[in-house]
């Protein structure tokens, strides 16, 4: 009687299944390396027997539960047999296994995932720091913008009627000081207006202004009394005034909704992903000490990303979440994609509430 197919492919596995169960298990039944040993020395000799195949059976058994849960197939993706070229596709070939080549992956997509997640935070911070410097600024200049208006109203109706060399010494103190006031609230101006012509830029515009240093940018034109009258000093100022009421508060709305849209939901998903993205890299580094990486983990570790992603997802849908812990919601949807098992098992307990 020979053995089966089953059983020959069986005796091939025993071997690398009782090397590894032999450096691993303490205390490792030797019945079990006998029993092999004896399935095989029959195979060999054309003497198998039912008998023989049934203390094989149960022998393999035992070492499978013994090496349990490193099977067969986490031993053989554990061998480096999947060619690659080093150095970007350019360098020689190498062999890789299977686990290596998905941390290497995984490792990639988070750092790819991790360049933007912190330009995105530093542009937010960036709209968030203008848009509060420009909300303070600007009712204050507001303020200061009063007093040479009440000045030049009070000024305009009393000298209407005069020629300039009759004015008595108070109107023309007071010209003086229209045009002292006019450029003292100028630089307050011209620092709401290159705030808030920052903020009414593109996304890629207000980056290059971001990174791009003072000399590089484009200059407002410098602001000056020498060889004007009061009241086109004034006249000036107004036109900035003015501009300003327009384009302060469109600038703010266009940041926060920006700035709402990318911490409501933008940054969320990408804080779920990376958190799903550091527990698969963990997982893979405890799967590889372990020698459980099997097959089927790459599989597992890709829809466990999509879910982290989900997971921030909810996060940004269901405010309530964030309300029962005392974190913010980026830290909230990094634990929520990086323990997606808490968070869909809290909506598993709700639906089961609504049964």
């Amino acid at each position: 009687m020979q053995c089966s197919a089953t059983e020959a492919a069986a005796l091939e596995d025993s071997g690398p299944l009782l090397q590894f169960a032999a450096q691993h298990v303490k205390k490792l039944d030797p019945d079990l390396g006998l029993a092999i040993a004896q399935a095989r020395a029959a195979r060999e000799a054309n003497a198998w027997t039912p008998e023989i195949a049934q203390r094989f059976w149960s022998a393999y058994s035992g070492l499978c539960e013994a090496i349990d849960p490193v099977t067969m197939e986490c031993l053989a993706v554990a061998q480096p047999n999947i060619a690659r070229r080093k150095w970007f596709g350019f360098g020689v070939i190498e062999k890789i296994s299977l686990a290596e080549q998905t941390s290497n992956l995984y490792s990639r997509i988070l750092v790819g995932l991790l360049a933007p997640l912190l330009l995105l935070q530093f542009y937010v911070w960036t709209c968030n720091t203008q848009s509060a410097q420009m909300s303070d600024n600007f009712p204050k200049y507001q303020k200061q913008f009063g007093d040479p208006t009440a000045e030049y109203t009070k000024l305009d109706v009393a000298t209407s009627n005069v020629k300039a060399q009759d004015w008595n010494p108070d109107q023309k103190a007071a010209a003086a000081k229209i045009l002292t006031d006019v450029a003292a609230i100028d630089a307050q101006a011209r620092n709401i207006l290159e705030d808030a012509s920052f903020l009414s830029e593109t996304f890629l515009g207000q980056l290059i202004s971001i990174f791009t240093p003072p000399s590089g940018r484009g200059a407002l034109p410098t602001f000056t009394t020498e060889n004007k009258q009061w009241y086109e000093a004034y006249q000036e100022a107004k036109q900035q005034y003015d501009r300003l009421l327009n384009v302060v508060p469109t600038a703010l709305a266009r940041t926060n909704l920006i700035v709402g849209i990318c911490v409501s939901y933008v940054l969320p998903i990408l804080f779920g992903t990376v958190g799903a993205v550091a527990y698969v890299i963990r997982a893979i580094s405890d799967q590889i000490t372990r020698s459980t990486f099997s097959p089927t983990s790459p599989i597992r570790h890709g829809m466990r990303v999509i879910l982290g992603a989900l997971a921030g997802v909810v996060v940004s849908l269901f405010n309530g979440i964030t309300a029962q812990f005392n974190l913010p919601q980026l830290a909230i949807a990094f634990l929520a994609g990086y323990g997606v098992e808490a968070v869909f098992s809290m909506f598993d307990n709700l639906i089961q509430k609504f049964r």
